[in-house]
């Protein structure tokens, strides 16, 4: 039966030797079309995977305002791959910036995987290696003409923003507004400018911050709460509602 099929489909596609070589130039067109786009589909993921890595950075999830003696539940969590945390210092104002809606400094720790993963891009200098040493943003000069130089000491007299008769304070997602928050004073640090980056992508300084992100090292968390950005395993991802869901509720 095997045989006599075989002489049947022979015999035909003899018989019928245009509609063939039709059909087999069909085939080689259509595995050729599903190919190509199954390679552009990957290739444009693949893409919009860097760009997002390289203007947001490298991370799955971010957990924020993390209390220092909860970090333990991230650093133990077997579906965590890897994190840097980014540390909140406070606002210094700063009186040569021109720009109203951008009155103030905002002072941020990394830690060294942090400085990696944010995609800090240099334009001039090093990233910091000293506690004492902090790079500044590109935007404080093209945006509120503000003129720091690679090798001047910059003190900052740190403090918190309050709206007034309130004890919220207020962040880098909350606008300036003259005249209904009040700004607190708190501690003073002198720090050495070793280098400029481009302006830091909006995760660490959104549209509407009132304050250009200046960026110092802590290994360590210095105050009680800290941002933590996660990278998860394989098995994480494939469980990742359920893994964020855990340690949001354990934090």
């Amino acid at each position: 039966m095997k045989n006599l099929m075989k002489q049947l489909t022979s015999k035909s596609l003899k018989l019928n030797k245009k509609r063939t070589i039709v059909t087999i130039m069909g085939i080689i067109l259509a595995t050729s079309l599903i190919t190509g786009v199954a390679g552009l589909a990957e290739s444009f993921r693949a893409t919009l995977m860097q760009e997002e890595k390289r203007t947001g950075g490298d991370y799955h999830y971010a957990f924020l305002d993390v209390r220092k003696e909860d970090l333990k539940y991230i650093q133990e969590n077997r579906n965590i791959e890897s994190y840097y945390t980014v540390q909140k210092l406070g606002y210094a104002k700063c009186k040569e910036s021109q720009n109203e809606d951008k009155p103030f400094l905002y002072l941020l720790a990394m830690d060294q995987k942090g400085m990696e993963k944010s995609n800090l891009n240099l334009i001039e200098g090093r990233l910091p290696e000293q506690e004492d040493e902090i790079v500044i943003s590109q935007h404080m000069e093209t945006n509120g003409k503000i003129k720091y130089e690679v090798g001047q000491t910059l003190t900052l007299a740190l403090g918190e923003r309050r709206p007034n008769d309130s004890e919220f304070t207020l962040g880098q997602s909350s606008p300036y507004n003259k005249g209904e928050e009040t700004f607190t004073e708190k501690e003073t640090k002198s720090f050495k400018i070793v280098g400029v980056i481009e302006r830091p992508s909006t995760t660490i300084e959104p549209r509407v911050a009132p304050g250009y992100s200046v960026i110092c090292k802590r290994e360590n968390l210095v105050g009680e709460k800290a941002d933590i950005y996660t990278r998860y395993t394989k098995k994480g991802m494939k469980h990742q509602d359920e893994v964020t869901e855990q340690i949001v509720v354990l934090n």
